[in-house]
Order: structure tokens, then sequence, then C-alpha cells
């Protein structure tokens, strides 16, 4: 089982292929994650991670909270 943690880039660190970070705010709390699995991120994107990895990408809307219902469900 995975434990992914949705955050939000706040700033992306120079470096290139598995050496490209960033530093990502994940509600309240930041932690530089390996942006080597994602591609085309940018500062505002919201992705999740795991183990020091972002995994993905979230599109659309601001994904909810961990425990929170979301609209409409």
């Amino acid at each position: 089982m995975c434990l992914a943690i949705p955050g939000r880039i706040v700033e992306i660190i120079d470096g290139e292929g598995l050496e490209r970070r960033a530093r990502i705010d994940t509600g309240g709390t930041e932690q530089e994650v390996s942006l080597g699995m994602v591609s085309a991120v940018q500062v505002g994107d919201h992705i999740v991670s795991h183990s020091g990895f972002a995994l993905r990408i979230v599109p659309g809307p601001t994904p909810q909270k961990s425990g929170q219902a979301a609209p409409g469900g």
C-alpha cells in the first residue's frame, strides 16, 4: 500500500533528470521532492508524492485534504 501525500509546488530547484527537485507545501509543512518521475511541472501545480518523489500532477481544482469529502460526494 502506498500513502501518497498531496502538495503544491512552491519552488522548482535547478537540476536535470532525476536530479531535478522541487520544494512543496503539504498543508503547512514544506519538503523537497524529486521531479524525476513527472515532467512539465510549474510552480503552483498540485502533485502527489511518496518517499521524496513526485508521482504525478493532480489536474483540475485543488485536491481535498485527506479525510475531507470531495464536493458533491
